[in-house]
């Protein structure tokens, strides 16, 4: 079995947001859990991260996932 982190869409958003008071501690988190081993979303969260973009092209292009994915 393989183990690692789900990240929870408040995470993605306070980075991808550039949330004036959460950025800074999301990604520290986000990099040390990314450290310990692999980064998991599950569609719910996908889909609540989603909302905020026009396309899923869009939203794939976003470094957060496009990093992981090439």
């Amino acid at each position: 079995m393989t183990y690692g982190t789900l990240v929870d869409s408040n995470v993605l958003l306070d980075i991808m947001t550039e949330d004036p008071v959460w950025k800074d501690w999301s990604t520290i988190a986000l990099a040390e859990a990314a450290e310990t081993g692999p980064l998991y979303i599950n569609p719910i969260i996908f889909s609540e991260v989603s909302v905020r973009f026009s396309t899923v092209e869009a939203l794939l292009g976003v470094s957060l996932f496009s990093e992981r994915l090439g």
